[in-house]
């Protein structure tokens, strides 16, 4: 039987215990962490790093909840709903622009190449940024995609004047997609691929993606967002989050297959 890192530490402790021993322990300062998304396989690294007791070592202990878009994580962080965010640089740039007092610190950018994209089906008759002109659309309303559209389409030259888009909740993308009530959606390559799957597709023949990068759109997107009084006032917590979540990337690159068990 296996045993995770966290399970060793418990039953050494508890073996400790019994012979009237000390066990060493660290204070576990709670945090919360809202995701971009739904729990998926581009989150496993944050629960591998939970799985393998990295936060533990660092003093934290962190709860991890579901998102409806990397754009609102910004919002959520900004708020103060949650302590840190795994959310899109750009939407934090565009806060930033804005509410520069209120705006958050991203403190370890993740994505360095950018996966915003549109998906169409492979039976659509749009095959290129340009067929998307005079579509309907979807999307969550804080989807980092969504969010960056009006920025690729003047990239991409698109005339957006006779595009409809459609907002709806983020647990109906695929379906909407699949079931032609929207002719687009947006959305991040990787979680779109995840949760076609889920929803009965198989996104490499049903699925055609126009992805921004592909039309000179060259961004970062998601890293961990903090708030500023946290980064400032707690800079080592940081730091130990920052490396913990860094061994659960390192962990989730050496055995995929423990990082499917994670997310499982």
């Amino acid at each position: 039987m296996s045993m995770t890192r966290r399970d060793f530490l418990r039953t050494t402790g508890a073996s400790a215990a019994a012979l009237g021993l000390a066990a060493p322990a660290i204070a576990q300062t709670p945090m919360k962490m809202v995701l971009n998304w739904t729990y998926q396989g581009p989150q496993a690294w944050f629960f591998l790093a939970e799985d393998n007791g990295y936060f533990a070592e660092a003093g934290i202990e962190m709860t991890m909840d579901q998102g409806s878009g990397s754009g609102a994580a910004v919002g959520s962080v900004a708020s103060g709903a949650y302590d840190v965010g795994f959310g899109d640089v750009n939407a934090l740039i565009r806060l930033a622009a804005t509410n520069p007092e209120d705006a958050p610190l991203c403190v370890y950018q993740m994505y360095n190449e950018p996966p915003f994209t549109v998906a169409v089906l492979s039976s659509s008759d749009i095959m290129d940024a340009s067929d998307l002109e005079g579509r309907l659309l979807g999307g969550a309303a804080n989807d980092g995609a969504l969010k960056l559209f009006p920025a690729f389409a003047n990239l991409a030259g698109i005339d957006t004047s006779g595009i409809e888009i459609l907002n709806f909740q983020s647990n109906l993308r695929e379906q909407m997609l699949k079931s032609g009530q929207v002719e687009g959606v947006f959305g991040y390559v990787n979680t779109i691929r995840f949760s076609a799957k889920l929803s009965g597709m198989n996104p490499d023949e049903e699925i055609r993606f126009i992805s921004f990068g592909d039309y000179g759109m060259d961004l970062y997107s998601n890293g961990l967002i903090v708030p500023r009084a946290m980064a400032e006032e707690s800079p080592d917590m940081v730091a130990g989050m920052v490396a913990a979540i860094n061994r659960g990337v390192a962990d989730t690159l050496a055995d995929p297959e423990a990082a499917v068990e994670a997310v499982a």
